[in-house]
């Protein structure tokens, strides 16, 4: 047998492709996970707000001449209230979804497979890349690894930008593994533009770009970061490669300023909120919503202490490691830490802030099974650490699972063994709250018509604090009771804003939440003329002279 046909049997797992044991693993968990029974839902009440902002992008250019340069909502909040252009994160997924929409039809299960199926692809190219560190089936185990977090799997097949993100930094990460590997320079240059897409998607997808900079700035500076050779051949064409793939995402927030300012009115929040600005009541509250909620929504807790266990062990065991096994983790941890405390106030309520994270606990168990392979030498150890890591993974998914029914549609009578109480009764009450309000929504477009509310007029709907929940989901533009910015300047949510929304074009008043007008008297003048009733949804004409 030929080296190269021992290198592929190496690679095999039982004769077959683990390509195939991936596939079929992760079929198998959508199937539990009740992927495809939810596919051809509407968008979920978790963080529908973003969600919705993604999709109201999306179907308007769809709906309004493919312009690649004049992104907008349905929330006329640009123009001194007549448009709802305005710009954001780079918006080429909504651009390529719209295209996909007009050759297949707007349909939402259809941008939820499109970002489903990226990122299992990503997954099956890191496990091939993954083969050549630690053989077929760890990397099979770990890649694995990544389809069993609650927050990973429902971003996963959502609207958000994050997860195409996260699958085009894999993409890039297992192109540089390769190059790292056998110095085959196209695989770097491919890895930089698959970073260079997943940055202009989402900036926090460059942590492993910033990884690699690192690296070759130190290598730069005289360290040997391993024995045999370089890892960079070629570090000034390198460093020029590099600059330049951060060039476009320059470029793009350069323009989106532009167009903001131009238009004015903003939708996106491009600040920190950092650790220091928080008073201690918001500190409390940040930690305590971490540690009962939120972190149990991105990782089940003994996921949590596996990553603990990994980067201890790579650090005790740091002396007898070549040194980019530990360096490398390091260096990401160390990242995340500092973007935690820049970010610090978010993560009470912002999940999918992390989704770019996932590759810091990632890479520091790929670091940590490849140093235990040099470490235990033992056939009998490494079998141990085999079965335990397919125990983690079932557990992962139970939790997973469970998690993901309570996002989805939970069961009201049933009490869920892997979520904690608190989470169990806070997830339960936002689904709740979503079908008192936002749900009668969801089908509600035909009644629209029936009633005389066309594609073309501008509605106020309340409540909603949102910019796109509600006017997304009834396919109308206007206004919501967000606090909108017409020439930076903002208006209360008031009798006399909704009166300006009037002045400004509104002809139909959709009242979403059952008794609202006992909350909000002064509306009452302004709900005299209702056209139709849909569950909990009420629309009402509008007259220039209320």
């Amino acid at each position: 047998m030929s080296n190269e046909q021992r290198q592929e049997s190496a690679h095999r797992l039982a004769g077959i492709d683990p390509a195939l044991w991936l596939l079929t693993a992760v079929l198998a968990l959508m199937a539990w996970y009740g992927i495809f029974g939810m596919i051809d839902d509407r968008p979920h009440p978790i963080h529908l707000w973003r969600n919705a902002d993604c999709l109201s992008l999306t179907l308007n250019y769809h709906d309004n001449g493919m312009n690649f340069f004049m992104p907008e909502l349905h929330n006329y909040i640009s123009d001194n209230g007549q448009s709802g252009m305005t710009a954001g994160e780079f918006p080429g997924w909504y651009y390529f979804i719209a295209a996909l929409w007009k050759i297949f039809g707007v349909s939402e299960a259809l941008y939820r497979g499109v970002v489903g199926g990226l990122f299992i692809f990503s997954l099956l190219v890191t496990q091939r890349a993954l083969t050549r560190l630690t053989g077929a089936l760890w990397a099979t185990l770990l890649s694995l690894w990544m389809f069993v977090h609650p927050a990973l799997i429902y971003y996963g097949f959502a609207f958000l930008t994050n997860v195409p993100a996260l699958s085009f930094a894999l993409l890039g990460g297992s192109a540089f593994l390769h190059y790292a590997i056998d110095g085959r320079r196209k695989y770097l240059y491919i890895a930089l533009v698959f970073f260079a897409i997943g940055g202009l998607l989402k900036v926090t997808a460059l942590m492993l770009f910033c990884v690699i900079g690192v690296l070759l700035l130190l290598e730069t500076s005289g360290l040997q970061l391993r024995r045999e050779r370089p890892v960079f051949e070629h570090k000034l064409q390198t460093l020029i490669f590099m600059a330049a793939a951060l060039v476009p995402i320059l470029i793009w927030y350069l323009w989106a300023e532009d167009y903001n300012t131009l238009h004015g009115g903003k939708y996106t929040f491009n600040h920190i909120w950092p650790y220091w600005e928080a008073d201690a009541s918001v500190r409390e509250r940040v930690i305590s919503e971490v540690m009962n909620f939120t972190g149990r929504q991105i990782m089940a807790p003994f996921n949590w202490v596996l990553f603990g266990v990994a980067f201890l062990f790579l650090f005790i065991s740091s002396a007898r490691l070549p040194r980019l096994l530990w360096l490398v983790p390091l260096i990401l941890n160390m990242g995340a830490v500092l973007y935690s405390i820049l970010w610090f106030q978010a993560w009470a309520d912002h999940d999918y802030y992390f989704i770019n994270l996932y590759v810091v606990p990632f890479v520091t168990l790929v670091s940590a099974v490849v140093a235990m392979q040099l470490v235990l030498a033992q056939t009998i150890k490494r079998q141990v650490l085999t079965a335990t890591m397919a125990v983690i993974l079932l557990l992962s998914a139970w939790y997973t699972a469970e998690h993901l029914e309570l996002r989805y549609e939970p069961d009201y009578d049933r009490d869920y063994f892997m979520v904690a109480k608190g989470e169990e009764g806070h997830l339960k009450y936002l689904f709740w709250d979503h079908s008192r309000h936002e749900g009668g929504l969801n089908d509600i477009e035909p009644k629209l018509l029936e009633w005389g509310v066309t594609e073309d007029d501008r509605v106020i709907s309340v409540p909603d604090a949102s910019y796109s929940i509600t006017l997304y989901l009834m396919d109308r533009p206007g206004f919501t009771n967000m606090a909108h910015i017409y020439s930076s300047e903002k208006i209360n949510r008031s009798e006399g804003s909704l009166r300006e929304h009037i002045a400004k074009g509104a002809t139909f008043l959709v009242v979403n939440e059952p008794g609202y007008e006992d909350r909000f008297p002064w509306i009452l003048p302004f709900m005299t003329d209702m056209v139709g009733r849909h569950r909990s949804i009420r629309v009402f004409r509008l007259h220039a002279d209320m």
